[in-house]
């Protein structure tokens, strides 16, 4: 497996908390990219999604692909006959097609290139898998070298938007990592038992998860205040954050489609809470 997607590995364990993840959506606010808990902002930071990922060298980020004809993509990417191709088009690729196709072709040079695709579309870039993204294939061409993780969580944004709004009615991006973020910050899981200085993906499985019945969570939610928050998290590792791109207070992300962001004005509190973390060390 691609070494950007080594993380997946450790969390192929963890169960989907749907439930939660809904709830959740009903204070997500598209406007300004943040859930609202009783006045306080929680905002998803890329800083936050390549903690989890293990990946914090932001220096070559994964930039808007080339805009190719979806027939190119599975032609050139995979080296698929176009006249097989057709058959798995409809409003996007039959991945469980092409997994099938190359089930029997292990020895096919492009064989890991797909266990890349399905790894991505089930972990950190969720699609319909009868009719993913083709740009999610072409994406894995510069795994070797570029960041994913600002398109991933570009596209968790997106997706939250949708389902706030109706437009889709299943989550996009990665709904696993939105997850584990939310159990940091909202105080549902244990401490790691490695040093914050060692910490990575690997120890999340020796966690403890603090179970909450579905009611128990909503009340949760109803009653989250400053106090019951984790704003910062050391085994986190974040001392820096991106403030801005090119807009003033914005961070803008690239994705598949249509361009996402969050703003950084919240974040003034959040940084001084780091500052006061790290002089208590």
């Amino acid at each position: 497996m691609n070494a950007r997607l080594m993380c997946a590995r450790h969390y192929q364990s963890v169960r989907l908390d749907l439930y939660m993840l809904r709830a959740a959506v009903e204070y997500w606010d598209p406007t300004r990219h943040v859930f609202c808990f009783n006045q306080c902002e929680l905002c998803h930071m890329i800083e936050e999604f390549a903690a989890l990922m293990n990946h914090t060298d932001l220096r070559f980020i994964l930039l808007p692909l080339k805009p190719r004809m979806e027939l190119d993509i599975l032609n050139e990417c995979l080296s698929i006959p176009y006249s097989l191709e057709r058959t798995w088009l409809k409003k996007g690729v039959n991945l469980r097609a092409l997994v099938e196709y190359f089930r029997d072709r292990q020895d096919n040079e492009h064989y890991h290139r797909i266990l890349m695709v399905a790894v991505l579309s089930s972990f950190f870039l969720m699609w319909d898998f009868e009719a993913i993204d083709p740009k999610i294939i072409d994406v894995t061409t510069m795994l070797s070298t570029d960041n994913p993780v600002p398109k991933i969580l570009a596209e968790t944004l997106n997706g939250l938007d949708d389902l706030k709004d109706g437009t889709c009615h299943y989550f996009k991006g990665s709904p696993l990592l939105l997850q584990m973020l939310l159990y940091d910050h909202l105080k549902l899981f244990s401490n790691p038992r490695a040093p914050s200085f060692t910490y990575g993906p690997r120890h999340f499985r020796h966690g403890k998860l603090i179970e909450k019945a579905p009611r128990e969570f909503i009340l949760l939610l109803e009653e989250m205040n400053h106090e019951k928050i984790n704003w910062i998290l050391p085994w986190w590792r974040l001392y820096t954050f991106i403030t801005r791109t090119y807009i003033p207070r914005c961070v803008v992300m690239a994705v598949l489609d249509r361009a996402s962001f969050y703003c950084t004005g919240h974040l003034k509190s959040l940084k001084a809470t780091v500052v006061v973390a790290l002089g208590a060390q």
